[in-house]
């Protein structure tokens, strides 16, 4: 009877440990903007926004003389940006057409070896040109 709650415990243990440490916030996770309203304008605005967020990101990057990430933003930089957080591994979302206007919506999702410096690094076989691809 004793060797089954020695057992058990490590156990216990774990899920407690595991269901406490994710309902603590990270320090690194962004926090989500609101989506703006799907107006032509609205979406002008945060995309210009967004630009200029990466743009300040870039020229750190520059800075710190880390040329991938340095280019990755480059490249981001010109495109639509509906939410942009340089923190930690970096999260960006792309948007490829007017979604103002759009009838069908694809959303890509990176996989969780994927930053802000290997997002165009394969061409299409990156995220951000298989999303061009797709779109195309």
């Amino acid at each position: 009877m004793r060797l089954r709650y020695l057992a058990a415990a490590p156990l216990v243990a774990v899920a407690m440990f595991g269901t406490t440490a994710a309902a603590w916030p990270s320090s690194t996770a962004a926090v989500p903007q609101a989506p703006p309203a799907l107006t032509a304008s609205a979406l002008s605005a945060r995309y210009a926004a967004d630009a200029l967020a990466i743009g300040r990101a870039q020229r750190a990057a520059v800075r710190d003389g880390d040329r991938p990430l340095a280019g990755a933003l480059a490249r981001l930089r010109t495109r639509h940006v509906l939410f942009f957080n340089p923190n930690g591994q970096g999260i960006a979302a792309m948007v490829i057409g007017d979604l103002a206007t759009a009838t069908r919506v694809a959303i890509l999702v990176p996989g969780s070896d994927t930053t802000l410096a290997t997002f165009f690094s394969r061409g299409a076989a990156s995220p951000g040109g298989g999303a061009e691809a797709l779109a195309a």
